[in-house]
């Protein structure tokens, strides 16, 4: 390469690399649009939880009712209590006991809690004619001692006193009668408590079956002092004495 040539390729370089740093400083680059601006996010307006204060007043706000699915919307739960749901079949009886009688008893329930009341001995007679009575008459029995009665919690607590559903069959060796009612638990799930009497043709012994049952698939938490309930079996079951074997 001659003289000429390598002069003329180094002035061709001069040449571009001036150009390419002088042609920003003439014509700068348009800036980009700058990008909106993301509108502040709003803080939530407080909803009406459980518990918590209220934007408008400060107040603390009281407590939501729990009510879970399958519970009826007109009851809510209460915080250590049961209540007791409408019913949609009519209650056991429209006065206040149910009669009825097998080969062996004459039995009295009263609607209000599904408690048996009486159990009379058909094939045992007093002497005064009357028939034989196995449980203490309800008139003399004081408060929260009616034999087979039931209560949410220890012997303290009040009875169930809310009409209960009867349903009863018969068989060719028994008859059944289920007495039953709807709760809502503390913890906002309903439950259906049964209380199933069981009485055989030829047998004095009789059967009581207590079950709780729901339709969720949530356990109704009953525990009140660390008990669910208590079934009554007192003041007396047995038939009316004065003295037995030289004893009051």
């Amino acid at each position: 390469m001659d003289r000429k040539t390598l002069l003329a390729v180094v002035i061709s370089v001069v040449i571009i690399v001036a150009g390419m740093l002088i042609t920003p400083l003439i014509s700068p680059p348009k800036p980009l649009p700058a990008p909106a601006a993301a509108a502040p996010e709003q803080p939530a307006a407080p909803a009406a939880a459980a518990t918590g204060t209220t934007a408008a007043t400060g107040q603390t706000a009281a407590p939501a009712p729990v009510v879970k699915p399958g519970a009826a919307a007109v009851a809510a739960a209460v915080p250590g209590k049961v209540v007791p749901l409408p019913e949609s079949a009519p209650p056991a009886s429209q006065g206040d006991t149910v009669v009825r009688e097998t080969d062996l008893y004459a039995l009295t329930f009263a609607a209000e809690g599904g408690t048996l009341t009486s159990v009379k001995l058909k094939k045992f007679k007093n002497t005064d004619g009357s028939l034989v009575e196995m449980l203490l008459a309800p008139k003399t029995a004081t408060p929260n001692e009616m034999p087979f009665a039931l209560s949410f919690g220890d012997y303290t607590s009040d009875q169930l006193a809310v009409p209960f559903t009867l349903k009863e069959s018969s068989g060719t060796n028994q008859s059944t009668y289920d007495f039953s009612r709807t709760f809502l638990a503390p913890s906002g799930i309903p439950f259906t408590l049964h209380k199933t009497y069981v009485f055989y043709r030829s047998e004095y012994l009789f059967e009581l079956n207590v079950t709780i049952q729901n339709s969720v698939n949530d356990i109704p938490n009953l525990n009140f002092g660390g008990f669910a309930y208590t079934l009554t079996m007192g003041p007396q079951i047995g038939p009316h004495y004065v003295k037995l074997d030289g004893r009051q």
